[in-house]
């Protein structure tokens, strides 16, 4: 998901536990930065996936639910 700007995205990958978290990308000029993860709170042992942000770049709002093991 883009910014309205288009100056960030931010988007989902999994980590190394098999879980989703936001990592963003800034845009300076024609060049995407290195992703990074998403400071704060946001981020937990918890999957956080189908993010979405207010036009003007304030709030996120995402769902966060906890993996279950298969087994």
């Amino acid at each position: 998901m883009m910014t309205i700007d288009r100056s960030t995205i931010i988007f989902t990958r999994k980590g190394e536990k098999r879980n989703e978290d936001f990592f963003a990308s800034n845009r300076i000029g024609d060049d995407w930065r290195i992703a990074i993860p998403l400071e704060g709170n946001l981020n937990t042992h918890n999957n956080e996936c189908a993010q979405t942000i207010s036009q003007n770049g304030k709030t996120l709002t995402y769902t966060d639910f906890e993996m279950k093991d298969a087994n």
